[in-house]
């Protein structure tokens, strides 16, 4: 007999993924591609003879679905299915798809509590893996090494939760990655549209690379993002990131940095934002910016991936070290 162990929906998602649960009660799958409901019997209904189901992710909720429009349902997630091929109901269930299939998960995972705005509580979650040959050759294009990653503790997610939702799953196409600082960490999809590039649950402020930075020193940049950092870094220079390209460092962590180093130079994108945020951080905080040059590369990850012999002139011509 199951022993019931009152596992609930948000644990079992943190351990297994939907996609997991899916394939194992229903089968392989393409999102796209029709299919057979192999359980209209269960459901009381005639056989269904012609492929007319399909997968899809929910717009509202993210969770995939199962979509049968012949059935009063009409929608089915994952535990649903697990629930109709096995006969067992909720929440029961959750406790059997615990038992049967994450006792075998032992890859590592990661959970970190945010708060929104509203102070109410959310978690993001991310079971880790080794990086792939690809996500090698990506940063080593901007001059970054395994051995950077590993100092700046960078590391590739294998699949990352956000409140017990299946936020992401690293594909050979689209990868992700997690930066952590302290307590805090963000989630970051290179080739991802725009809007599911990252996120994070930074304190207001936080800068990227903030935890590696030396005790003092001349010069530091503030720089749009955490590869321009690390391909920085690469070079013997010292920066750090802030949270978005509209963003202004705070005055607090301004203060700290100019007590530690002699100088400190906004460094940002040579675009209409990074030249305007230049003028911004003159005008409210009387810090002086550079850019690349206007028909370069538009940041330092950039133009070490397109030249880095040639962004290694620039670097000494400017004396940036």
């Amino acid at each position: 007999m199951l022993m019931f162990l009152n596992i609930k929906r948000a644990e079992l998602f943190s351990k297994i993924s939907q996609e997991e649960i899916m394939s194992r009660y229903f089968g392989e799958f393409k999102i796209g591609k029709k299919y057979r409901n192999p359980f209209r019997a269960t459901l009381g209904l005639k056989a269904d003879n012609t492929p007319g189901c399909s997968f899809n992710y929910s717009n509202t909720t993210g969770m995939l679905l199962f979509y049968d429009k012949a059935t009063e349902k009409v929608f089915y997630d994952c535990v649903a299915i697990a629930e109709l091929a096995t006969g067992i109901m909720k929440p029961e269930i959750y406790t059997h798809l615990w038992n049967t299939m994450g006792a075998s998960t032992k890859n590592t995972l990661e959970n970190l509590t945010l708060r929104t705005g509203n102070n109410k509580k959310s978690d993001i979650r991310v079971e880790l893996e080794e990086f792939k040959s690809k996500d090698l050759d990506y940063f080593i294009k901007g001059n970054i090494t395994l051995e950077i990653l590993k100092y700046f503790d960078i590391r590739r997610v294998k699949r990352a939760w956000i409140n017990g939702f299946l936020w992401g799953v690293s594909t050979p196409g689209n990868p992700i990655y997690r930066y952590r600082q302290k307590d805090s960490i963000k989630l970051y999809a290179p080739f991802a549209k725009k809007s599911d590039k990252f996120r994070n649950n930074y304190n207001k402020g936080f800068l990227d690379g903030w935890l590696q930075l030396p005790a003092t020193g001349k010069k530091i940049y503030l720089v749009k993002a955490y590869k321009d950092v690390l391909t920085l870094f690469s070079l013997g220079i010292t920066s750090v990131g802030v949270l978005s390209e509209s963003t202004l460092v705070s005055t607090n962590a301004l203060q700290i940095l100019q007590s530690r180093f002699t100088e400190v130079i906004p460094y940002l994108d040579n675009d209409e934002t990074g030249l305007k945020m230049i003028e911004k951080y003159k005008k409210e905080t009387g810090l002086i910016g550079i850019s690349n040059p206007i028909g370069k590369p538009k940041d330092p990850f950039d133009w070490a991936c397109k030249d880095i012999e040639d962004f290694k002139t620039f670097i000494k011509e400017c004396n940036l070290c």
